[in-house]
């Protein structure tokens, strides 16, 4: 058994971080307070460190939007939250839900062992081609933009010891020009389309992104890692995506 207690704010910190898992994630499972596991559509994985308030806990949570719901009964309340190896019991002051532990065999979001993410992302020092912070307020436009454009991607486009980040539709009649002059730590000339699920999720402050590229048999890789926090947790999430040489761009 293990038992851990949060005030008010820290379980709300804790519910509205996994709120970011709620469009992308049927499940989340927690193993000594990480989070490691690929998206529904495979196109990311999220690594988030939830130690800063369920220190080492293992919590399997199937059907997280209900799970989420449920969770919100204790919303303003100091919360207890005890795991055993077959249920795991959230409580307040007055009132106590135990849920059983599911077979997490039959989980669709599975725990990633670290091993398995350093083998799918290379993020060696110095494969690093670009390095930047995007600005909580660049990040607030992604997603209205990305919506009303019915498009998942952005393009990163390098063009010598620069790059820019925008958006465009695939009827390509508009076009969005997010950031620009985005300093390079190497020159290149190509482009690359990466997933806008990591800018449009909850988060404080700036987004972290770094890229690192790599080439293998059949093409150049870019490894993308994405670091933000809500509060003290810190939220990593980890894409790849093809470097198209110049000229070749769609």
């Amino acid at each position: 058994m293990n038992q851990v207690r949060l005030n008010a704010e820290q379980f709300s910190t804790f519910v509205r971080t996994l709120s970011i898992f709620k469009d992308v994630c049927n499940d989340v499972d927690v193993r000594q307070g990480i989070v490691r596991q690929r998206t529904n559509d495979k196109f990311s994985v999220f690594q988030i460190d939830f130690n800063s308030v369920i220190p080492g806990l293992n919590l399997p949570l199937t059907d997280l939007k209900q799970k989420l719901e449920l969770f919100k009964v204790f919303t303003n309340a100091e919360v207890e939250i005890t795991a055993h190896d077959t249920y795991y019991t959230v409580s307040d002051q007055y009132t106590s839900i135990r849920t059983e532990n599911p077979d997490l065999e039959f989980i669709d979001n599975k725990f990633m062992p670290v091993d398995e993410l350093n083998n799918v992302f290379s993020t060696n020092n110095e494969d690093i081609v670009l390095t930047t912070e995007i600005p909580e307020y660049i990040s607030q436009k992604i997603k209205p933009i990305t919506g009303i454009f019915n498009v998942n991607s952005l393009k990163v486009l390098f063009e010598g010891d620069k790059a820019t980040l925008s958006a465009r539709t695939q009827s390509k009649d508009q076009y969005a020009k997010l950031m620009g002059d985005i300093t390079t730590e190497k020159v290149l000339n190509c482009s690359t389309d990466i997933v806008s699920t990591p800018f449009i999720i909850d988060h404080d402050g700036v987004i972290k992104l770094t890229m690192h590229a790599t080439e293998n048999s059949d093409a150049a890789i870019s490894s993308n890692v994405f670091t933000a926090n809500i509060a003290d947790i810190n939220i990593m999430i980890y894409t790849r995506s093809n470097l198209i040489p110049e000229g070749e761009e769609s």
